[in-house]
């Protein structure tokens, strides 16, 4: 009688995590994100772990310049959003300033290319301008 007895070892799964909000993320790629809302552009700058610089340009012709506006927004939320296997699948970050100025940012990580995916909403409701969009893209 033969007994065989086969030592397998488990392997250990690695599951897939990541933060832009973390300094890990800063790379030359993602320290600057520009979106677009049809002919007006958002440029996201990334300051620190918690602080980014927006800066809009609201297309207002082909002829005259667009209107600026700059401000620097804080960290409020983040929220990441796993599958069934802890698999982290997007992060949600939302930026403040006061109720001034509300900048939602949505990442998701397309695994078959190791790149990522963003979206988001921008609102601003202040003295200088009023501007609302609920559907930031990058094209």
């Amino acid at each position: 009688m033969l007994l065989l007895f086969s030592c397998a070892k488990k392997e250990k799964v690695k599951r897939v995590e990541w933060d832009f909000s973390d300094k890990a993320f800063k790379s030359d790629q993602h320290l600057r994100l520009t979106m677009l809302n049809i002919y007006d552009m958002v440029s996201i700058n990334k300051l620190s772990d918690s602080l980014i610089l927006i800066n809009l340009a609201i297309f207002k012709g082909w002829k005259t310049h667009p209107l600026k506006f700059t401000d620097t927004v804080k960290l409020t939320e983040n929220i990441k959003i796993l599958d069934t296997l802890g698999n982290q699948v997007k992060q949600v970050l939302s930026y403040a300033k006061n109720k001034e100025i509300f900048f939602q940012l949505n990442l998701y990580k397309q695994l078959t290319t190791e790149s990522y995916k963003y979206d988001g909403k921008l609102f601003i409701d202040s003295k200088k301008l009023n501007y609302f969009c609920d559907h930031l893209y990058i094209k």
